[in-house]
């Protein structure tokens, strides 16, 4: 009985093992799988706690700051690159010396708004008659839960947006319009394609009615967008003008404050991610309206984060 006992504990202890043992392969398997599709995305690159910005840029990928240290000296060095361009520094500071309103559409984290009030903490430091609180974020547009959330919390706060917007549908005139925008949506499949055949059949459909919205909103984009126009905001509850207007008395004083547009419109039809289905894919919606509304805007500046393979983002509509 004895030796009986010993046999069994011996041959679970081994059983052990071997599980263990396979768990262990599994996830060396699955390190190795992640590892292989990190290096494709990144040229044959993998990002590792020692590397630093200077052995990236060595290898020539173009980053921005990694550590806390560099983040810090981010400001400063960028004020420093313009100070070295001759008379940069000074048009740099006659273009924000009213400060600066920004409007943000797909606004994610806010990264590129803190980005922007960083940057002028770093001209002040550097001399420039600028002030950070004079850079005002008036509103910002969002179709993430968790971004929204991280908005809504941020707007409390003296740094974060005045108004919140949910998609950029919201800045088209509500009613009849809207309903006219999405008649021209591609009809929704509830089953994959079967053949290849029927799978580009789908993408072609699909991209002569996105064309056709395209075409239906700039045609009508006097009707569809308008300055004074307002939406639900979801910090104040109530609606809230989108776009920000010079009050007259500034106006008068010659002291109009920068117009900046810095979005992010959803590039995911035009990477890896959207399977590069470029105007096929259901996002073009919200390109279509994003593009147009930003052409009928009053921005002064209209800087996006985009893919290579994105469409420019004026086109005819401008004349």
């Amino acid at each position: 009985e004895e030796e009986e006992r010993r046999r069994k504990k011996k041959k679970k202890e081994e059983e052990r093992r071997r599980r263990s043992s396979s768990v262990e392969k599994q996830v060396a398997h699955n390190r190795k799988e992640a590892s292989r599709r990190l290096r494709r995305a990144l040229g044959a690159f993998v990002f590792t706690p020692k590397c630093d910005s200077e052995e990236m840029q060595s290898l020539g990928i173009k980053i921005g700051p990694m550590r806390q240290r560099e983040l810090q000296q981010w400001p400063t060095r960028n004020a420093e690159v313009v100070d070295a361009i001759p008379g940069a520094f000074a048009r740099v500071q006659h273009l924000i010396r009213n400060g600066m309103i920004i409007h943000s559409d797909y606004s994610g984290q806010m990264c590129g708004e803190t980005g922007c009030k960083m940057q002028v903490r770093g001209y002040r430091n550097s001399g420039m008659n600028c002030k950070e609180e004079e850079v005002v974020v008036w509103a910002v547009t969002e179709i993430g839960k968790t971004q929204l959330g991280l908005l809504k919390s941020a707007a409390k706060t003296r740094h974060g947006p005045k108004h919140v917007f949910r998609d950029v549908m919201s800045h088209v005139q509500q009613g009849k319009p809207v309903d006219d925008i999405l008649n021209f949506r591609p009809p929704e499949y509830k089953y994959k394609p079967k053949s290849a055949a029927e799978k580009k059949r789908r993408l072609e459909e699909a991209r002569t009615a996105f064309k056709k919205q395209y075409s239906f909103i700039a045609k009508n984009r006097r009707r569809l967008f308008s300055l004074s126009r307002c939406g639900k905001c979801l910090v104040h509850k109530r609606e809230c003008q989108i776009a920000w207007q010079t009050p007259q008395e500034l106006l008068n004083k010659g002291r109009r404050p920068l117009n900046w547009s810095l979005s992010g419109p959803d590039c995911t039809p035009f990477t890896p991610y959207g399977k590069r289905s470029l105007d096929a894919h259901p996002a073009t919606q919200a390109w279509n309206i994003y593009s147009v509304k930003s052409a009928m805007s009053c921005h002064d500046v209209v800087t996006r984060e985009n893919s290579d393979l994105m469409p420019p983002l004026f086109d005819k509509i401008m004349a």
